[in-house]
């Protein structure tokens, strides 16, 4: 069993995301906000944090990277649940260490399996995070580059 934090400004979707992960003998806290989910981090520990990114207060990658500021909190996994994908977005939470993303809306069994995934190799994680945040790194550059050579004359 596992405590995670859920951190999205929905309570339908804390309520449901709670719901599956019971299931799965997982106890779950819930944060509606950005400063809650701090406090909470502040004060308990957590095995993994799903985050979403659109919260009232501040951005899911704001807090993320707060979070890491953290020295208790650095080698917390974090997932990603958001019903947006864009690349900058995508790119930020790779830098800041996401582990994984699960797109809204979710299918459970895959919410379970990346949560699974998430859980099984704490040990791991530091490395997985770090080729993620390079290989972001590169696909920026990469975009970067291929932008330049788009819009510059012949």
């Amino acid at each position: 069993m596992a405590r995670i934090l859920v951190v999205d400004d929905d309570p339908g979707i804390r309520e449901l995301l709670a719901t599956v992960l019971a299931l799965a003998e997982h106890q779950v806290v819930g944060a509606g906000c950005g400063s809650e989910a701090l406090d909470r981090l502040g004060v308990e520990q957590f095995d993994l944090v799903l985050l979403d990114i659109w919260l009232p207060d501040l951005s899911g990658y704001d807090l993320l990277e707060l979070l890491r500021t953290k020295p208790e909190c650095t080698e917390t996994p974090v997932i990603i649940i958001s019903g947006s994908s864009d690349q900058e977005g995508a790119l930020r939470g790779a830098r800041a260490g996401v582990l994984d993303h699960v797109p809204k809306p979710f299918d459970p069994d895959t919410l379970l399996a990346v949560v699974s995934r998430a859980l099984a190799a704490p040990s791991g994680m530091r490395f997985v995070r770090e080729m993620r945040a390079r290989s972001a790194d590169v696909y920026s550059t990469m975009l970067t580059l291929c932008e330049s050579a788009r819009t510059t004359p012949l």
